[in-house]
């Protein structure tokens, strides 16, 4: 089970983003692609985890309508660079909801990321765009219905916003501080996601 006491702080956040970035496990070495906005590098800790949260349950899973956001722990940061490599990091990342349903009630639903994961992205305006994530088996996402199993996956690009197909695109917001981002076509978030700089 994904449960596990997120004790870890952020200078933690920031050693394994960069202990991960040391060697490429995908089998093919990825275009570099040069990233115009300077404003995009560096390390970015997520601030706002229910859109981020809501924008990793897959699309149909649930009525996302009917979702309420109750409470979160944990921290995620991502790591971009000038190359269009882009490091995450979930340090047991976890969020409560109450689904109300017809038939049974108001049910539980937690959801949980831990783990790390190499990806590329791409930058054109104001638009940011997931190329892919080169690895996999090192981030996991459960998903619990009233504690029961719904769903799980190790495969990345099954649930990590800006990488889910064909939801991989956002409209992005940066200042020195911040970095908002405004996902495009996905009907399951109307909040941006929000980061703030740590580096």
């Amino acid at each position: 089970m994904l449960r596990r006491a997120a004790t870890l702080g952020l200078a933690a956040v920031m050693f394994l983003l960069s202990a991960c970035s040391r060697g490429n496990s995908a089998s093919e070495t990825p275009e570099v692609v040069k990233i115009s906005d300077p404003c995009l590098v560096g390390i970015w800790e997520l601030t706002t985890p229910e859109p981020y949260l809501r924008a990793s349950i897959p699309v149909g899973a649930v009525d996302s309508a009917a979702l309420d956001f109750v409470a979160s722990n944990g921290k995620l940061a991502y790591k971009l660079d000038e190359d269009g490599a882009l490091l995450i990091q979930a340090l047991d990342l976890q969020g409560r909801f109450g689904l109300d349903t017809e038939d049974q009630g108001r049910l539980g639903l937690e959801v949980y990321i831990t783990g790390y994961a190499k990806a590329r992205f791409s930058q054109e305006g104001d638009i940011l765009k997931g190329e892919g994530i080169d690895n996999y088996e090192t981030i996991a996402f459960a998903a619990y219905l009233d504690k029961e199993l719904m769903m799980e996956s190790k495969f990345g690009a099954d649930f990590l916003p800006l990488f889910v197909q064909p939801y991989n695109s956002a409209r992005y917001t940066c200042t020195p501080e911040t970095l908002s981002l405004e996902m495009l076509n996905l009907p399951t978030v109307s909040e941006p996601i929000v980061f703030k700089r740590v580096e």
